[in-house]
């Protein structure tokens, strides 16, 4: 079968969805996408490294999406997606094992006329050199034996009104039969697809969008120390600034950032700056600035207290409002460096009942009776804060839920 034969049979499968979709990384990302791709009518596979998880995923019982532990499955996939996570190591350098497996369990199961996309977040040409070139150097040719495409995922958890369903979607190929294949597919899942010029533009796009938002976090939380001192609340000055209707739009401040991204690209960004031989004095500034963050909160919360062991009690653990999200979750980090520090940590989340060695604690009179201080970290709409203020305890407030100065109540 020569190119066009291959990319017409599968443009057919994709227009009729009788092409089968396989996931290599079946998380928070890979799963919600599935499901969307499942309820969109085609037939989806998600191949886990842990049969019990795979069990736990078949037990929804959806008659389009079944889970797996055998990675052979691969074989019998038209479209292969990966959205593995992108991690540091100790040293903040990238850990690209998850996606260099991925690489290698479809090394291993390829098929003739594949189509395989890369959503995860990387820095401009990870996909040619961790996905697409080893292949090649194997003896398959991308575009003719196989095609490649990458799209950044874009999804907000918790985020109600822009779903991955009604987000615009970046598409990109490693050439122009990968990228017809890869935006025809997303056509039938997504309402708008948006195509770039190369895969290097559609990576560089993401990283571009963290990293713009890591920084502008940071400045806001900067601010935050300035408003304090002058007795000014930011969120009504970031909401008169956003009356604006051009040049600007409202960032807010908070207790740090959190997430499968944000808080963990720009060290990718910033290694391959590195290897070119590029300076990114801003981001490296931020990144500092970050980490100082969540320890200052700790360092405020044990002042405040005025004791070597106080009781801190945080409200919300996941990293957004109505979201059961915990990567690099600011709560934990909070919770350990409260221990660290001889303090003693407890949390509520109506939506975590457990994060690492804690249980979510009730929010009874009992509780919050034994309680020194309290930590407002992620403010869940179920959440009742009002009952915070009976105990005559501090709070520290990172997130405005008590927008009006009053007694015991604390900004950072």
């Amino acid at each position: 079968m020569n190119q066009s034969t291959l990319e017409t049979a599968l443009l057919a499968k994709i227009e009729k969805k009788s092409a089968v979709i396989a996931f290599l990384g079946f998380g928070y990302v890979g799963s919600h996408l599935g499901k969307l791709i499942a309820k969109k009518g085609f037939n989806v596979i998600g191949i886990l490294r842990d049969c019990q998880k795979a069990r736990a995923a078949n037990a929804e019982k959806n008659p389009r999406l079944r889970a797996s532990c055998d990675p052979s499955q691969l074989a019998a996939a038209d479209i292969v997606i990966i959205t593995v996570p992108t991690l540091i190591d100790e040293d903040k350098h990238p850990d690209l094992k998850p996606i260099q497996d991925a690489a290698a369990l479809i090394q291993k199961h390829l098929k003739k006329g594949q189509l395989i996309i890369l959503e995860s977040t990387v820095s401009p040409g990870m996909t040619q050199d961790l996905i697409i070139k080893p292949l090649e150097n194997d003896g398959w040719r991308s575009g003719v034996d196989f095609f490649a495409g990458y799209s950044p995922e874009r999804i907000d958890p918790g985020n109600l009104t822009y779903t991955i369903e009604n987000t615009p979607k970046i598409v990109a190929g490693k050439d122009p039969s990968s990228l017809n294949l890869t935006k025809t597919f997303y056509e039938k899942i997504v309402d708008r697809v948006v195509c770039v010029s190369s895969i290097e533009v559609a990576e560089f796009s993401k990283m571009l969008e963290n990293n713009v938002r890591f920084v502008l976090i940071n400045l806001m939380n900067e601010m935050q120390d300035y408003a304090v001192k002058k007795d000014i609340n930011l969120w009504e000055v970031i909401d008169a600034a956003a009356t604006k209707p051009f040049g600007y739009f409202p960032v807010y401040p908070g207790p740090g950032i959190g997430g499968h991204c944000i808080p963990v690209n720009f060290y990718y960004l910033l290694e391959d700056a590195k290897r070119l031989g590029v300076e990114c004095p801003i981001l490296k500034e931020c990144a500092a600035f970050h980490k100082k963050r969540i320890a200052k909160i700790v360092d405020r919360a044990f002042e405040i207290v005025k004791t070597a062991h106080p009781r801190i009690f945080i409200l919300g653990v996941s990293i957004k409002p109505e979201s059961n999200n915990i990567a690099q979750s600011i709560g934990l980090k909070l919770l350990k460096i409260i221990e660290q520090k001889g303090g003693t940590g407890a949390y509520h989340d109506p939506l975590i009942p457990k994060i690492d060695r804690w249980n979510s604690e009730p929010l009874t009179n009992d509780v919050l009776e034994k309680q020194d201080l309290f930590l407002i970290v992620t403010p869940h709409r179920e959440i009742d804060f009002s009952k915070l203020l009976t105990f005559k305890k501090p709070v520290i407030d990172t997130k405005n839920v008590f927008p009006k100065s009053q007694k015991g109540i604390y900004r950072l």
